[in-house]
């Protein structure tokens, strides 16, 4: 008798979908794109990228969309007059509406997504079409549990995300705790006191002052940059210069007025820059610094923590949640706090034995190497579960 040939395993089909990635750098397009580097590698899974600009490659497909930043959508944004429909609005939709016909050609298992607009969008579809994907949503921050039900399966990078949503009933089942992937090296290695000197030459930055480096959108009402500049100006002279890199809206200004007024000319610098120079900036700095409340995740302390440095971060539970004993943490309500940990912070300065017990810390907990086999699971529970998704009390 001849034995049947062993059949293959059908592999889980994934898209994974951001509208920003390709045109944006904030933490939604970074881990989109790191996660797909990661899990294309997974034998079990087949994993496809979908993103709202930029060059195609294998697997990778640019769904085009109206880019929040365009002149047409600022124009739209205009005419209509509302906070509700803005460019990242119109991005969102039309970034949707263009990668429904992949997913009705190539028919996934699941779609893993972290934009709100465009969840809802393919939750209707599904709702109007009977179409058997699961939506993956990861919880980013920006939404929460009244947006869950929509979703067959959430993901939470931090405790308090599944708290939340598990006091507003959902099952457990149908939710996933596991922190967000990073890329870190196995091995440490920060630049010699020669290499960091040519390093901050090549960035423009200052080669004999401490350099304290913030990372988040150059806000007030998230990101408290103005707190944070504030706190450095009531430093001594020579003070560090204040290094803020993120994208600008409209509060941007106000910012950089008060920067002006409060800090010399040269003790502040403000730039974006491509998501793959921030190693660079986070290797020329001594001290990383953040002073929002709140985050979906904080991606910049796990790449500051992978980097050896120091954080100076709120006495709040998501710091806590990712840095544990290596944060230095300030009380928001006290405004003599934070100047006094960060001048302890910069006049520590960098010692090896610490920075590479911090890089220890982010790999164990943060690195794809680590990290991809849960996500691989999250995904074909996913895959395989019942579906979640319901209608909302609100319609």
């Amino acid at each position: 008798m001849t034995s049947a040939a062993p059949t293959t395993a059908r592999r889980t089909k994934v898209f994974l979908a951001c509208s920003g990635l390709g045109h944006v750098a904030r933490g939604f397009e970074t881990f989109t794109q790191e996660c797909f580097d990661a899990l294309r590698r997974e034998s079990c899974l087949d994993v496809y990228l979908f993103k709202g600009a930029g060059p195609a490659g294998p697997n990778e497909y640019v769904a085009r969309s109206l880019l929040r930043d365009s002149k047409f959508a600022k124009w739209i944004e205009r005419r209509l007059w509302s906070v509700v429909y803005d460019g990242y609005y119109f991005e969102q939709t039309t970034f949707a509406l263009s990668l429904i016909p992949h997913i009705i050609k190539q028919r996934p298992d699941v779609v893993y997504l972290s934009d709100g607009v465009v969840g809802n969008i393919l939750w209707r579809w599904k709702q109007l079409t009977r179409s058997r994907f699961k939506l993956l949503l990861c919880n980013g921050g920006q939404l929460g549990p009244h947006d869950f039900p929509r979703y067959d399966h959430v993901h939470h990078g931090l405790a308090v995300g599944l708290e939340q949503s598990s006091r507003a009933g959902r099952s457990m089942e149908t939710q996933t705790l596991i922190p967000q992937g990073f890329q870190i090296d196995r091995n440490f290695s920060r630049p010699t006191a020669d290499e960091k000197k040519g390093l901050r030459e090549r960035l423009g930055l200052p080669a004999n002052r401490p350099v304290i480096l913030s990372i988040g959108v150059v806000n007030s009402s998230i990101k408290r940059m103005d707190v944070l500049i504030r706190a450095v100006a009531q430093l001594p002279e020579p003070r560090p210069v204040l290094v803020v890199l993120g994208q600008r809206d409209a509060e941007t200004p106000s910012i950089l007025q008060l920067a002006s007024e409060q800090l010399s000319p040269d003790g502040f610098i403000c730039r974006t820059v491509p998501a793959n120079s921030i190693e660079q900036y986070v290797d020329a700095a001594d001290v990383f610094a953040l002073a929002s409340p709140k985050e979906g995740f904080g991606r910049v302390l796990v790449e500051a923590l992978a980097r050896g440095l120091c954080c100076v971060v709120p006495d709040r539970p998501y710091a806590h949640e990712i840095l544990h004993d290596f944060g230095c943490y300030f009380d928001i309500h006290s405004p003599t706090d934070l100047p006094r940990i960060l001048a302890d912070a910069v006049s520590r300065g960098l010692d090896d034995t610490s920075a590479r017990a911090r890089h220890a810390a982010a790999y164990e907990r943060f690195s794809w190497d680590r990290l991809a086999p849960k996500y691989v699971e999250m995904i074909e529970r996913c895959a395989a579960g019942t579906s979640e998704g319901r209608a909302l009390s609100a319609g």
